[in-house]
């Protein structure tokens, strides 16, 4: 019973509380404007460009250039990542290369080579 007696004078509040209510009136010249405006035949540049931009096919070919844009630079990324770990693996085999080749080739150097020939013969 209580709860009825709640709502009800809530309701009660709700509807007295409209008494005092009067019409929204618009500022002056409003109406006038507006309709200067509707009836304006040429458009500024930002109205001309929204209207473009608002266009689907715009809109579609703009989110197709940036996933194309995204996915190359995903892969341009991952193909810098590629060669900068085989170009270090290039630089450590080369490395290792011309060690054993430097070696190879001094100590085939210093025993072809002539004036070691002569040391040793004499």
């Amino acid at each position: 019973m209580t709860q009825n007696s709640n709502i009800a004078k809530k309701a009660e509040e709700a509807l007295n509380s409209l008494d005092g209510i009067q019409r929204a009136a618009p500022a002056p010249y409003f109406y006038t404007r507006l309709t200067a405006r509707l009836e304006r035949n040429n458009k500024n540049i930002w109205e001309n460009f929204g209207a473009f931009i608002s266009r689907p096919t715009v809109a579609f070919a703009t989110v197709c250039f940036i996933l194309i844009l995204n996915t190359m630079a995903l892969f341009k990324k991952d193909a810098a990542v590629k060669f900068a770990i085989t170009d270090q693996n290039e630089q450590i085999l080369n490395s290792a290369y011309d060690v054993a080749s430097n070696t190879a080739n001094n100590t085939i150097l210093t025993i072809w080579n002539p004036e070691n020939e002569q040391s040793i013969e004499k």
